[in-house]
């Protein structure tokens, strides 16, 4: 009897010493739905939030730019445009858009070193109809999927999906959000490419080394932070913190 009630103390300290999985720190970064070195569009995408480009705004196009009241704008952005020849920013605040560059850098490595010692290369990287719950996932391969997909926790869960490969989804391919879960704490770390087939609908910050694609009327509840540039065509892109 005292044996058993020792292995349940045991069991019940070892759960309570499990810490959460901390979120991925963008810093400046995430303050923007887009950013990128280059940002197309083929009319028209939406983007609810800012977007920016390291480069010149020479950089964006497929967007109507104009300058308004200060800042510039688009009308298929709800938010502000940022480039480096133009920087809306405050006197207060001269080193805010160098500073982002560094953060997606940094939020790339952030998550680019957390571990998991179960979940790797689950499926073979096709997570069409799976369930996934908090916590570091990674393949060294691309991760697609053709159907739904679920991503399942409560509103303070951390999701974090590593890939050595690319992220690829089919047209019409869905993620589905269960039990509370936020596109906020969903964190998708990418050394390829990032394609989202026609229609499809994806959750969750991208942290993509290379170029990201969104292709007709697909769908984004989160962010593109990408280290190269960004195609959009006649995508919509949500800001989840919009």
């Amino acid at each position: 009897m005292a044996f058993n009630f020792l292995i349940s103390a045991l069991m019940l300290a070892a759960a309570a010493a499990v810490v959460p999985e901390p979120v991925v720190q963008l810093g400046n970064a995430g303050k923007f739905a887009v950013f990128a070195t280059a940002i197309s569009s083929v009319p028209n995408s939406a983007i609810t939030g800012d977007i920016g480009v390291s480069l010149t705004a020479a950089s964006i196009t497929g967007f109507a730019l104009k300058l308004e009241t200060g800042a510039l704008v688009a009308l298929q952005v709800d938010g502000k445009v940022y480039a480096s020849d133009y920087l809306p920013f405050t006197d207060t605040q001269p080193n805010e858009f160098s500073e982002t560059v560094g953060d997606i850098q940094n939020a790339y490595e952030d998550a680019a070193i957390r571990t998991t010692t179960e979940q790797v290369n689950i499926h073979d990287g096709d997570l069409t109809g799976q369930t996934l719950n908090a916590g570091v996932y990674e393949w060294t391969t691309n991760v697609e999927f053709s159907g739904k997909i679920y991503i399942d926790g409560s509103a303070t869960d951390v999701f974090i999906f590593k890939t050595t490969g690319s992220v690829i989804t089919a047209a019409g391919a869905e993620v589905i959000l269960t039990g509370g879960a936020k596109a906020s704490n969903i964190f998708w770390q990418v050394a390829g490419k990032l394609s989202a087939g026609a229609g499809s609908h994806l959750e969750g910050t991208f942290l993509v080394k290379t170029d990201a694609n969104l292709i007709t009327e697909s769908s984004l509840n989160g962010r593109i932070l990408s280290q190269t540039y960004v195609a959009l065509q006649m995508a919509t892109i949500v800001d989840p913190s919009v």
